[in-house]
């Protein structure tokens, strides 16, 4: 723009000193001439600047977009993992409960919880072994005995184990591999079976629980269950 305007300066002086000097025709013509070419190159020049700026006012809104568009990939990202992130643990319920079945649980519940959305304890229900603090895991088996069951097991301890009352109850859940190795029909095989369950599935809810190991059934347990607790 500033050519343009310093062009137009000249052809002003030149064509003044012309009409001053002399009245020649074709000095004329060729100052007409000159002021032309001179507009239509600063016309042209203008253009050209103005879709220079056009084009780095599109690029600049088109950044602006991009960054827009990758905030929000990353901000629904962020959801979708909020969404997904929610664990859950099934459980198998049954004994003295009300409605005995596989329920789902938030992660961190406790045996108290599977309890509850179980309907609850019957009435004849014994949690003297239970515990209901337990956390649960995925995959666990929660038995709750009944007061039958658990009068069968004094009665178990009082029949075959009078000396039973003075030795110290074994938490299954803590117990190592030699504590383990003590009780009545357990070898040093069928205790590691017993740690290896209880990594793999979790502590044990109850004392029944320890059926759910390989290698222990009813029999077995009848001769463990008066030393054993959780």
């Amino acid at each position: 723009m500033a050519q343009l305007h310093r062009g137009r300066q000249g052809f002003v002086r030149i064509l003044k000193r012309s009409l001053d000097s002399s009245s020649n025709f074709a000095a004329l013509v060729v100052l007409v001439v000159a002021l032309v070419v001179v507009c239509g190159f600063g016309v042209v020049q203008a253009q050209g600047e103005e879709q220079l700026i056009l084009r780095d006012e599109s690029s600049s809104r088109e950044a602006v977009t991009a960054d827009t568009d990758d905030d929000g990939g990353e901000a629904g990202g962020a959801d979708q993992v909020e969404d997904t992130g929610t664990e859950v643990v099934v459980v198998d319920i049954d004994g003295a409960v009300v409605s005995p079945s596989v329920v789902e649980l938030p992660a961190g519940s406790r045996v108290a919880d599977a309890i509850e959305r179980a309907g609850g304890l019957t009435e004849d229900a014994d949690v003297s072994t239970v515990n209901r603090a337990s956390v649960l895991t995925d995959g666990q088996k929660i038995h709750i005995p009944s007061v039958e069951e658990g009068s069968s097991q004094v009665q178990s301890g009082d029949a075959g184990h009078d000396d039973v009352q003075s030795q110290t109850l074994i938490n299954i859940n803590v117990a190592g591999l030699e504590e383990l190795d003590e009780l009545p029909g357990v070898g040093p095989a069928t205790a590691q079976a017993i740690l290896d369950d209880r990594t793999q599935n979790g502590p044990f809810a109850s004392i029944e629980d320890i059926m759910r190991v390989s290698g222990i059934g009813e029999a077995k347990f009848e001769k463990m269950r008066s030393r054993i607790c959780v």
